[in-house]
């Protein structure tokens, strides 16, 4: 196909134009960047299978060798072989079996062993989030069109081929390149609306160097959302997953990138909060109670909710959290023999 001359300053998409066709105005252009826009987003296949066949040739074509090596090494062991053969040195070693060494078997135990190592780096990465592989599934349903083809019928214009967007339907088989280490908390807040509240929207939500090509700002602007001074912090993330086929805008999906520092600084401090509230509020408890029994029950009933918050808040270990609670413990008896 020949191609007519590109406008190099073209950078922003035109929603109108892009609605048209797909195909043409996103492609892999605008795909690559909003995958590159989020760690969370760089989703790939991991071909178990495949690595594996490949492996198990590997093997075997060093197994074919090895079976050649051995029956080198008995035959000139035999006693049938004349004399001066000498199995214990490599210097004065047969040429055929140096030959075998150097020119075949080196280089395929090298291939295999670099082989098996690279595989292995995949094999120890965690599985993908199941909500970021939605969102990549989400923006090739998002992205499509009925377009009209030369004889003016109606043909899907996907901004993706569907036969090379279909690696994202291979769940089982999905890595993610970098995975992002998420915290329950902070699974919670991505999946609640609190990071879309809009004071705190502004605040913890960034804009990716390319959203003129990845984002499609007209959106908002065309529903005049954003002359609000407060919907403006609220969208100032541009919806990334709408649907350019024509459907209501209300099926699409909003994409929000989230400022990694600023959620895990807020998060923290929810944290930090609630475990000093957690130190602070046995001391007044227990000041006002004078029955033994009832100051036990306060204590075992923080003791259980400080280990579960850890847990479940945090990125700890069980065994962590457990020494965290036993700590917490020791802290709370000491609040019992002060008060008492």
């Amino acid at each position: 196909m020949k191609y007519p001359n590109l406008n190099p300053n073209f950078s922003e998409l035109d929603p109108d134009l892009s609605s048209q066709d797909p195909a043409k105005f996103f492609g892999y252009r605008v795909f690559s960047r909003w995958m590159a826009s989020d760690q969370a987003w760089c989703i790939l296949r991991r071909f178990g299978a495949l690595n594996m066949r490949a492996m198990l040739y590997l093997q075997d074509d060093i197994v074919a060798l090895e079976e050649r090596l051995d029956r080198m090494d008995e035959n000139l062991s035999s006693k049938h072989m004349p004399e001066g053969i000498d199995n214990g040195t490599f210097r004065k070693d047969y040429a055929p079996r140096q030959e075998l060494i150097r020119k075949e078997l080196i280089p395929k135990l090298k291939e295999y062993n670099d082989f098996v190592n690279q595989y292995s780096q995949l094999l120890s990465r965690p599985p993908v989030d199941e909500g970021d592989v939605e969102a990549v599934h989400t923006w090739f349903k998002n992205h499509r069109a009925r377009v009209e083809d030369g004889s003016g019928q109606k043909t899907w214009s996907y901004a993706i081929d569907p036969a090379e967007s279909a690696f994202i339907e291979k769940r089982e088989d999905l890595i993610p390149v970098y995975p992002k280490t998420r915290s329950w908390f902070r699974t919670v807040l991505e999946k609640t609306a609190l990071l879309r509240f809009p004071i705190l929207g502004g605040f913890l939500q960034r804009e990716p160097e390319d959203i003129g090509i990845i984002g499609d700002s007209q959106f908002n602007r065309k529903k005049g959302l954003l002359k609000n001074g407060l919907l403006d912090r609220f969208f100032q993330r541009k919806p990334q997953d709408i649907e350019h086929s024509g459907a209501s805008q209300s099926n699409g999906k909003m994409v929000i990138w989230h400022n990694e520092k600023r959620v895990e600084r807020f998060a923290s401090t929810v944290i930090a909060v609630v475990g000093l509230a957690m130190l602070i509020g046995p001391l007044w408890i227990l000041e006002s109670l004078s029955d033994p029994p009832e100051k036990l029950g306060v204590i075992t009933g923080f003791i259980v909710l400080f280990f579960v918050l850890v847990g479940v808040a945090t990125a700890a270990k069980v065994f962590e959290a457990l020494v965290a609670a036993a700590a917490y413990s020791a802290v709370l008896m000491v609040f019992l023999q002060f008060g008492q």
